[in-house]
């Protein structure tokens, strides 16, 4: 009771109070990914080195996929028996599409692509903004996934792969 002849006695603390709660909260539902620790890798994020100052191109390969799909099992199945094994240094990102919140971050990448936002398929691989396109086989699709990250992390020189 005393709250609420406090309340009714302070209305300007009241809705200062009522403003601040407000705003709380739609900071909260529009900073979600932050609040609840979600990653937003970008693809080949620029850093500086802090001993020498040249900028360092963090490696990453962003993946979009479906539980559901057999073809994205199939890359999650190359991407752990062979791409971690070869490129040790590049930093792998899988996001599922049905997951919250990712079909926004999903289209962001086809745009940054210069692809339609709108157009759907699985898998989907994303290196350095370059996009592939599903997954067949490690002789396929596999070597031109194999030939990007090289291209885009390795000025095009294969790297010794580690056995």
């Amino acid at each position: 009771m005393k709250i609420i002849n406090w309340l009714k006695e302070n209305k300007f603390q009241t809705a200062l109070i009522a403003l601040l709660t407000v705003t709380f909260i739609f900071m909260s539902f529009n900073n979600r990914e932050n609040l609840l620790g979600t990653n937003k890798a970008e693809a080949n994020v620029a850093m500086a080195d802090t001993f020498t100052g040249v900028q360092v191109q963090e490696k990453v390969v962003t993946i979009f996929s479906s539980k559901y799909c057999p073809h994205c099992h199939d890359l999650k199945a190359f991407l752990n028996s062979d791409l971690k094994k070869s490129y040790p240094d590049v930093k792998f990102v899988i996001y599922e599409v049905q997951d919250e919140g990712v079909i926004p971050l999903f289209k962001e990448y086809l745009t940054k692509a210069d692809m339609d936002p709108n157009f759907i398929a699985n898998p989907m691989t994303f290196i350095n903004g370059e996009a592939i396109v599903g997954f067949n086989n490690p002789e396929g699709v596999g070597v031109q996934i194999k030939e990007t990250i090289e291209k885009h992390f390795y000025n095009g020189k294969e790297i010794v792969k580690k056995k």
